[in-house]
């Protein structure tokens, strides 16, 4: 079951596409989540777990390519 949760005020087209990536994720099996720690995988991690619960992953990675710091 999708938990439909999103603060109050926003706009209802924004509620929309909210719902709409919820009954997407909803439709999977499961998911994994490339985690960075920035607001568009957050955001993406969140409604994940909504949609489908202890069915998502979320990872973060360390690479030799990043920065020490950066992460």
């Amino acid at each position: 079951m999708v938990k439909n949760i999103y603060p109050q005020g926003i706009e209802p087209p924004l509620v929309e596409k909210w719902n709409r990536l919820l009954e997407i994720l909803s439709r999977m099996r499961s998911a994994a989540v490339a985690y960075s720690g920035g607001v568009d995988s957050a955001l993406l991690a969140t409604a994940a777990y909504l949609a489908l619960g202890e069915r998502m992953e979320a990872f973060t990675i360390f690479s030799a390519v990043e920065p020490p710091g950066d992460s």
